[in-house]
């Protein structure tokens, strides 16, 4: 693929619309529209938004490392408050997150016997 058509990938990927995109690469949006009617194109769009998510999952999991600790601290604070509000925080998100394991692991369990029945 051309600098260009990756340069347009990456654009599309990002969520620009196809004038934005068109603007950006300095192509015309007919030029844009083309290349999204091109299914290989289209899987090269995929696999920059792919890219993106990742760096993005990266960035979060690290930054809620950084939150967690945040409100540990907050709940050592001498305002009754904050200490209030930190705790909800810790409890509510804690319970979100266990909801969510409980899901993939329920899920896991059902692609599991659906794996085994198709064989």
């Amino acid at each position: 693929m051309r600098k260009k058509e990756l340069i347009i990938a990456a654009l599309v990927a990002a969520g620009l619309s196809q004038h934005s995109v068109a603007e950006k690469a300095r192509v015309s949006r007919a030029s844009v529209a083309r290349r999204l009617a091109d299914p290989e194109f289209r899987v090269a769009v995929e696999a920059a938004r792919r890219k993106l998510w990742e760096r993005t999952t990266g960035k979060l999991a690290a930054a809620s490392v950084r939150a967690a600790n945040k409100l540990c601290l907050l709940l050592k604070s001498g305002d009754e408050k904050i200490q209030l509000h930190a705790a909800k925080a810790i409890l509510e998100n804690s319970a979100r997150f266990f909801e969510q394991v409980e899901v993939l692991e329920k899920l896991k369990e059902i692609e599991s016997k659906v794996d085994g029945g198709a064989r």
